[in-house]
């Protein structure tokens, strides 16, 4: 019996090591529930993603992922174990997280750290040192917002947007949630300066080969990812995940035990309807009631 319980837990160690589902719901049982199924959709989106098996129509693997998901559906937490899975897969990984303040991106950064260095319970717990026991946190360079693994000079950076990051480069570069709220995401000249901090400071902190993740919930049409689909040849290289709190044309929840219904009726009513909009159905509150959605400017009459 205990040769048959010591059998089993290699084959959930070894498997948890090739399938990152698999390490979410053995490290955190609780929040990766079978029920939750939009939370498996991502997660076998981000291996397919960092396994290069992610492909565009002429298939060639994307390097760009863009993910939109409602607010506390696990996007972030998702994100963290990403981090710590993709570490123990490759420990000279790179990773330079970043959101619209420090203390978000410090988090991020902790938590992070934290999985990695988890200490036992129980004799019978599974931690990560026990699915990738190689991949260590290195004593005296473990502060939570810049840490290194045993043998690399730089493994992790978690730094807000306005902070101006340099000095490093990285091999994943993610994105997540770069506009703060509402105000921002109504003001047009913090929009153009954000755009212009991601891509004269942050973008250029990416070596060759990085790979790119831009997580948000949508915000206004001059928001990154709105940027970035009205560039046609830009758009193309992404990815992209969208995901809305419910299915309005049947009525079906994305994830009852994380939103139901109740829940979403009394978000329905007392929040401000674009900012509803824009929080649960990925919809920019510059787009909605627009007399017309585009524009076109002439040169020469």
């Amino acid at each position: 019996v205990k040769s048959l319980v010591l059998i089993r837990r290699e084959l959930v160690l070894r498997r948890s090591r090739e399938n990152f589902y698999t390490f979410c719901r053995v490290l955190s049982p609780d929040f990766f529930r079978p029920d939750r199924s939009h939370l498996r959709i991502l997660a076998e989106t981000l291996q397919l993603f960092y396994e290069n098996k992610l492909l565009n129509n002429a298939g060639n693997p994307y390097r760009k992922l863009m993910i939109n998901l409602p607010p506390r559906f696990g996007k972030t937490r998702t994100l963290v174990l990403f981090s710590a899975w993709a570490f123990g897969r490759n420990p000279e990984e790179r990773i330079i997280a970043t959101s619209y303040g420090d203390d978000i991106a410090n988090d991020f950064s902790r938590y992070t750290r934290d999985t990695i260095q988890e200490q036992k319970n129980e004799a019978e717990d599974i931690v990560y040192s026990d699915i990738f026991p190689g991949t260590k946190v290195q004593q005296g360079n473990a502060a939570y917002g810049k840490w290194a693994l045993e043998g690399q000079f730089f493994s992790y950076l978690g730094a807000g947007i306005w902070s101006g990051i340099t000095g490093k480069g990285a091999t994943l570069l993610i994105e997540d949630d770069l506009v703060k709220g509402f105000e921002e995401a109504i003001n047009d000249n913090r929009l153009d300066a954000l755009w212009k901090m991601r891509g004269g400071t942050l973008l250029s902190r990416k070596e060759e080969g990085c790979k790119e993740i831009l997580v948000m919930t949508r915000w206004a049409g001059g928001d990154p990812c709105g940027r970035i689909q009205e560039d046609k040849e830009e758009v193309a290289k992404w990815y992209i995940l969208k995901m809305e709190a419910m299915n309005e044309a049947t009525g079906e929840l994305l994830c009852p035990s994380l939103l139901g219904q109740e829940s979403y009726e009394e978000n329905r009513s007392t929040l401000p309807k674009e900012i509803f909009r824009a929080n649960y159905h990925q919809e920019p509150v510059d787009i909605k009631g627009r007399l017309y959605t585009d524009i076109k400017i002439y040169a020469d009459l």
